[in-house]
C-alpha cells in the first residue's frame, strides 16, 4: 500500500470524509480509510451479532473513544 497523508489531500475528500475527520481527527480517519475505504459499513442497533462484530472492527482500527 502506498503511504499518504490524508490531511494534505483534504480538498480532494468527499464531504462525508471531511465530516468524519472533524469528529475523530485526520489520523483516525486515515486509518479508517486505509482499512475500509470504499466499503459500505452499516452498523445496526445492536439487535444482531453482525453489528457488534462491526463495532469491534471499528474499535480495533480507530479506538474506543473514536468509535
Amino acid at each position: 500500500m502506498r503511504e499518504f497523508d490524508l490531511k494534505s489531500l483534504e480538498e480532494l475528500l468527499p464531504d462525508t470524509a471531511r465530516q468524519i475527520a472533524d469528529v475523530i481527527g485526520f489520523p483516525a480517519t486515515q486509518r479508517l480509510i486505509e482499512r475500509f475505504g470504499g466499503a459500505c459499513f452499516p452498523v445496526g442497533r445492536g439487535l444482531r451479532d453482525t453489528g457488534e462484530r462491526r463495532l469491534a472492527m471499528l474499535r480495533d482500527v480507530i479506538g474506543d473513544e473514536n468509535t
